[in-house]
């Protein structure tokens, strides 16, 4: 159908057909007509007009726990699955593309700004791999926190920029963000609430380490808005809905550990894996099923103190869970509700704030080992 549609064959076979039904009957052509003529002209703007909107459907679960492995410490390969969600986003070309995409009950639809957050296609895909492999550094962190190692501070780097924010003038991709207004930070989070704390063009002195450089300058930035006009809509508030914005894209990073974990994740980008990644890191390195043999679906973000934050596309990654016939889904604290609302009375979803509330919903017997 998609294809009869982009050729233009079949509008003049369909005019022709109505212009020799016309000549048989006059007075019925102008009705004819005009209501063929309005059916082409739909029909040619559901094949031809562009629609700049992401379609979000349910993607797969992959198994977390068999995509970590080390050759640094003594391992357990765990036998169950913990698994980690994924969306699959197709980019509407057409109004006809968008309009099946809205009448499809487990797609969501994004426009172009929103889901490539002010950036263009490829700095989003670069963003998202880099914060695939921080939030996978991260979660060998917080597992190795639960088990008991001695553990660098965190710190905070930037991993994208908006180019039209003030920002982009003073940061660059790699910098180290060490403080806001003379407090110190060591999570993204942190800079987050202290950033949002200002007003916009508030003048803020920022501690910023260039990258591959060892000491921290000061620097003033004045803080954006988010109802600027540099900022393509719909991604650009209003401005009574504005809010001040730095302009950047943040990660936390842990530096060098002491145990090295590796990650097989293919060409899966974001940051959504992070407690599933954590998790299954527990597993490995300890002896035993971390959830004595269920399976479990797990999605959220994770930050260096073991923080579950939210992700994105949360109804389509409970719908793949069901798929795959999981019958537990951990979910961030602040989206239960909306997970719950889609999920079927065979799937429990269980709400996390922390990473050790995930060592208790999943294993409630579990126990940090002793390291001597």
């Amino acid at each position: 159908m998609r294809r009869l549609l982009r050729s233009p064959r079949w509008a003049a076979g369909l005019i022709a057909r109505v212009w020799r039904c016309c000549r048989r009957n006059p007075r019925r052509s102008i009705w004819i007509a005009a209501t063929v003529s309005l059916l082409v002209a739909a029909l040619l703007a559901m094949t031809f007009v562009s629609a700049p909107y992401y379609a979000l459907y349910p993607g797969d679960v992959y198994s977390a726990t068999g995509a970590v492995s080390s050759d640094s410490e003594p391992t357990y390969e765990p036998m169950s699955l913990i698994g980690f969600v994924t969306i699959s986003a197709h980019q509407t070309e057409t109004l006809w593309e968008l309009v099946v995409a809205y009448l499809d009950g487990s797609a969501t639809l994004q426009h172009e700004d929103v889901f490539n957050r002010g950036l263009t296609p490829q700095e989003r895909r670069n963003t998202d791999a880099r914060l695939m492999t921080r939030s996978q550094d991260v979660s060998v962190y917080v597992a190795l926190a639960e088990l008991g190692y001695p553990l660098p501070d965190p710190q905070v780097i930037v991993s994208g920029l908006i180019p039209c924010m003030p920002a982009a003038d003073h940061i660059a991709v790699g910098d180290v963000i060490t403080s806001v207004g003379g407090e110190p930070t060591s999570e993204s989070a942190e800079v987050s609430a202290a950033v949002r704390s200002r007003a916009v063009g508030e003048l803020v002195e920022f501690g910023i380490r260039p990258s591959g450089e060892t000491e921290s300058v000061l620097v003033e930035i004045r803080l954006g808005s988010s109802a600027d006009e540099c900022i393509d809509p719909p991604a650009r508030t209003t401005v009574e809905e504005e809010r001040p914005l730095l302009g950047v894209i943040l990660a936390n990073d842990v530096g060098d550990l002491e145990v090295d974990i590796d990650f097989a994740t293919g060409n899966i980008a974001g940051p959504s894996a992070g407690l599933a990644f954590a998790l299954s890191v527990v597993d490995l390195l300890t002896p035993g099923e971390l959830t004595a043999g269920s399976p479990v679906a797990v999605t959220g973000t994770i930050s260096p103190d073991g923080t579950v934050g939210n992700v994105g596309g949360i109804a389509q990654k409970v719908r793949a869970a069901e798929r795959r016939n999981f019958r537990m889904m951990l979910v961030p604290e602040g989206q239960y509700e909306e997970a719950a609302a889609v999920a079927s009375q065979a799937l429990e979803i269980v709400e996390v704030s922390s990473m050790s509330e995930a060592l208790d919903a999943v294993a409630p017997n579990w126990s940090r080992p002793e390291r001597l």
